[in-house]
């Protein structure tokens, strides 16, 4: 038992291990063994999860304040971003039913968005010095965002807009 308390795990296998599984995430996704994003309306619901904080920390910025409207703030992003979080889990838990599906697609939901997102605002937004840095900062974010677009897209299951359906349904 003394040798098992020495071994320590890299944080490489820590990477292997997240990719490996957000692979498996996507693989699994594409064939429609899990649901990872169930309309484009649970698509929009992961976005907010990057949008709400830039938002509020815009404005925060943009209209200054003191230290308890900031506090505040920041109290506000993370209860906004905490029920935003749970109720896409319980909408992936309803879609799975399954908790290792669930929690699979899940990880793979929020990471997929939370990249998407950030590499979108990268995109529209660098945020570099020279117009050379903004230029290469946008066709990076460019680039990743040609690779990820079609994988978001293969993982939303009904690919149908919500008033189109309201309207095919009268």
């Amino acid at each position: 038992m003394e040798s098992l308390k020495n071994i320590t795990i890299p944080s490489d296998y820590i990477l292997y291990i997240a990719g490996g599984f957000m692979l498996l995430g996507i693989f699994l996704g594409f064939f429609k063994k899990i649901t990872v994003y169930r309309d484009f309306k649970d698509l929009g619901l992961v976005y907010l999860l990057l949008v709400i904080p830039l938002g509020i920390g815009l404005l925060t910025s943009q209209f200054g304040g003191s230290e308890k409207i900031k506090q505040a703030a920041m109290w506000a992003v993370i209860g906004l971003d905490s029920f935003i979080l749970i109720l896409i889990f319980i909408q992936t838990y309803k879609d799975n039913s399954n908790i290792f599906a669930t929690v699979l697609a899940f990880y793979v939901k929020v990471f997929l968005g939370i990249l998407f997102t950030f590499y979108l605002f990268q995109f529209i937004f660098p945020d570099r010095a020279t117009s050379e840095q903004r230029r290469k900062s946008r066709a990076f974010s460019g680039m990743i965002l040609l690779l990820l677009t079609p994988i978001v897209f293969g993982l939303v299951r009904n690919r149908v807009w919500d008033y189109e359906r309201k309207i095919n349904s009268r």
